[in-house]
């Protein structure tokens, strides 16, 4: 089954709403400068032009489609036969697959939106074919590994008609263009525009976050480095940064690296909160406080960020931020069951059956995973025991 791939024709442009720059205006020192390269073994960059690179019989194959479709009777533009080719002979990338250059994902026919994009660039840059992406941020997709939560927005690629040149009497224009994409449309969409530096940030990063799941540090720091010379001022590859080094004992390093963010207007929500960790653990009331305050000003869409700050809330016994934070995660994503649980829990314990019952049937609805369908419905007949609702 071929992946299903969609063309948009893009005439205007298209304004972000949230997160538009990872560069301040004003630039600051950068932050590489404070990284401790020393803590980790020799750090390895890359070529990365390499991941644009494809073999030579995948280069003739390309090509030789390209000429076919050019001496047609009705030859079709350059975009539209870059979009003909990846329709006919792609079938695997889902927003969930490995991240791969450019020949790897051809020959495999598989990989992300990071691959995608990637592949797509590599025939873009054969024909000479303008080339820019969208990162979409209306709905990004989170997932948890261990202690992390890796969250990932989704990136498309857009290709633009070399020939369609603005008039010159026009002070703006924009080309038409094609969007290239996998997945079903779904609405309009909001994205925000990103140049070759930010996909191939994204595309180390992406890598840098698996290498952090196992726990490689050496790896780790090599491919975030590699990213932030394209991105240096990249709040997510900032952030990572700093996990990396506190996990590989550094703590004073990755203060600095939040500190830095926070100062710049570089922080985000996961930023904010592995900050706060930080403070928490240095028992610093005052940072605390502060931390805590800037997280009730954020609008972030990430529902398991959320989670997280109320579970640690709860553990600090804070039940107010607790209840705010769980009630944040719903409104990011309110077909999600954990927040709902977490929040049935605090009406239980506050002696609100009732009310914990509704939570946890809410949950319920929300539940696809069969175990933990089963404990959420355990736990709901349990209520209704106590509440006194069963004879």
């Amino acid at each position: 089954m071929h992946v299903k791939l969609i063309i948009l024709f893009i005439c205007l442009c298209l304004v972000a709403c949230q997160n538009s720059k990872t560069q301040p205006n004003n630039l600051p020192a950068n932050p590489m400068t404070l990284l401790n390269a020393s803590l980790f073994s020799k750090v390895e960059t890359y070529n990365t032009e390499l991941i644009f690179q494809l073999d030579t019989k995948q280069q003739s194959e390309f090509l030789q489609f390209y000429q076919a479709q050019k001496n047609k009777e009705f030859p079709s533009s350059d975009e539209r036969i870059i979009f003909n080719f990846l329709d006919a002979k792609l079938s695997g990338f889902t927003f969930h697959g490995d991240t791969l250059d450019a020949s790897t994902a051809f020959a495999e026919k598989r990989g992300n939106c990071i691959s995608l994009a990637v592949f797509t660039t590599a025939l873009a840059d054969l024909i000479k074919t303008p080339v820019d992406y969208q990162v979409v941020i209306n709905e990004p997709i989170y997932f948890k590994k261990g202690s992390l939560i890796l969250s990932s927005s989704h990136l498309r690629t857009r290709l633009y008609n070399p020939d369609d040149k603005a008039p010159k009497d026009m002070i703006f224009f924009t080309p038409k263009s094609i969007v290239i994409d996998y997945f079903p449309t779904r609405g309009q969409v909001t994205a925000q525009r990103a140049q070759r530096p930010q996909l191939i940030a994204k595309y180390y990063a992406n890598l840098a976050a698996e290498a952090l799941v196992k726990n490689n540090f050496n790896l780790t720091f090599s491919y975030l480095y590699t990213a932030m010379l394209h991105d240096p001022y990249n709040s997510e590859l900032i952030n990572l940064q700093a996990v990396l080094h506190r996990r590989a004992g550094d703590t004073a390093t990755a203060i600095k690296l939040y500190q830095y963010a926070v100062e710049n207007n570089l922080a985000n929500i996961n930023l904010y909160q592995n900050y706060l960790i930080v403070a928490q653990k240095n028992n610093s009331q005052p940072l605390i406080d502060f931390l805590n305050k800037k997280l009730t000003e954020v609008d972030d869409p990430n529902p398991y960020a959320w989670i997280e700050l109320g579970e640690q809330a709860l553990k600090n016994n804070n039940t107010q931020h607790a209840k705010f934070y769980f009630h944040k995660a719903i409104a990011a994503a309110h077909y999600i069951p954990e927040p709902y649980v977490e929040l049935a829990k605090i009406s239980y314990q506050n002696g609100q059956l009732n009310k914990a019952n509704n939570y946890l049937t809410t949950a319920i609805e929300r539940t696809y995973d069969k175990t933990k369908l089963s404990i959420y419905r355990a736990k709901y007949q349990a209520l209704k025991t106590v509440a006194g609702e069963i004879n």
